[in-house]
């Protein structure tokens, strides 16, 4: 049975339907709030349901149906006392890797968001490719296809009419990307920013 109202996520209200079963939590949220939130797969987040104490949960799965889009998260375990920063609803920044354990981002990040930042603002730019635990990688050309955040990247793919604008984007988690490689400089394909599958 699912309900409709609002939701606490990492402290911040949001208005969204949610259903419980089988112990997982299947949460709809507009696209504008999950933008604003900032959450991605394998992030853990701090989620209040009406009538509910705050638990910790990551994001198993994140399926974008614009103009919503459907969060499934783990079953909804109470939050221990002591952890965290309780009056604000915020608790410690965790993430749950492939192998299925939790681990502090950045503790186990190659890149930490400083060193992505600082490699962005080397003078002259040099083009980078972004390699992830997939393998899937993303070629930039340009550093203002990608922001950093405190554990993702945001990278922007080219528009095909207008290099210097992105048509849209890929949110990228920190704790996966396991290379900065360096590019020769040239002109970008079309396809620059694109998930590419080998190197």
């Amino acid at each position: 049975m699912g309900a409709v109202g609002p939701v606490g996520v990492n402290g911040v209200g949001v208005y969204g339907y949610f259903t419980e079963a089988g112990g997982r939590v299947r949460l709809r949220l507009g696209l504008d709030d999950w933008d604003r939130l900032g959450l991605c797969e394998g992030y853990q987040a701090a989620v209040r349901l009406p009538g509910r104490e705050a638990g910790e949960v990551p994001v198993l799965a994140a399926r974008r149906d614009p103009p919503v889009v459907w969060l499934e998260l783990a079953p909804l375990a109470p939050r221990r006392a002591g952890r965290g920063r309780r009056d604000a609803g915020v608790v410690s920044r965790m993430t749950v890797g492939y192998d299925g354990k939790r681990h502090r981002p950045e503790a186990d990040m190659v890149f930490t968001p400083d060193n992505v930042r600082t490699r962005l603002k080397d003078r002259p730019f040099v083009p980078v490719r972004i390699v992830t635990t997939t393998g899937q990688t993303y070629d930039i050309f340009h550093p203002d296809m990608v922001l950093v955040g405190t554990t993702f990247l945001i990278v922007g793919t080219p528009s095909a009419t207008n290099p210097a604008f992105f048509d849209q984007v890929t949110r990228v988690a920190l704790i996966h990307v396991t290379e900065l490689r360096d590019l020769p400089p040239v002109a970008p394909p079309a396809t620059a920013n694109g998930q590419q599958t080998g190197p």
